[in-house]
């Protein structure tokens, strides 16, 4: 929890619960204790309150403020701020589990700290050196997955959690939090 609180996002807008960050981070150690003992149940019980399934998305202007194409706008999505601290919590659990059980190739640069794109260049970088190298044809397929997000088959995702024997709280609590999500 304190290396959650520590990323915190000060000016992180709230939804409909109303409660900011900044309350979160300047509130006392006994109702951060209560906070916690509350994403851990949600956890436990695999249920999430639906407000922290509700978002509220709002439109930010990319460059031209008073544009009336829909083009020039980016969407944002508001979420409670103690949900976002849950997904936090459970994905740190996830990662936690990947690492464990060396299931991440290292080579996976996303999500992942300490790593970046920047990393893949390299690798691919030498690759293609060490072919040339050795006067071998190099081929490399690349795939644009920035909105894949948005398209995962979330029973396929399930089952993938399910065959990695990733814990069970863990599926459920993801199970639940895709689960009748309301924008």
């Amino acid at each position: 929890m304190k290396q959650i609180l520590k990323c915190l996002k000060l000016h992180s807008a709230p939804v409909e619960d109303g409660i900011h960050n900044q309350t979160i981070k300047n509130c006392s150690y006994e109702f951060k204790a209560i906070i916690l003992k509350l994403i851990y149940l949600t956890i436990k019980t695999s249920k999430l309150p639906s407000k922290w399934k509700t978002s509220v998305i709002t439109m930010i202007p990319k460059k031209v403020s008073n544009s009336i194409n829909p083009k020039d706008y980016r969407p944002i999505i508001l979420t409670s701020n103690l949900a976002k601290k849950a997904e936090k919590l459970v994905a740190f659990k996830l990662k936690e589990f990947l690492r464990q059980n060396n299931i991440i190739i290292k080579q996976q640069s996303g999500y992942r700290n300490q790593r970046q794109t920047k990393d893949n260049l390299l690798f691919i970088t030498q690759k293609i050196l060490e072919q040339f190298n050795r006067r071998k044809r190099v081929l490399a397929i690349f795939f644009e997955i920035a909105v894949a997000v948005d398209k995962v088959w979330q029973k396929g995702l399930l089952y993938k959690l399910i065959k990695l024997k990733i814990p069970n709280y863990i599926t459920a609590w993801i199970n639940n939090f895709l689960d009748s999500r309301f924008f």
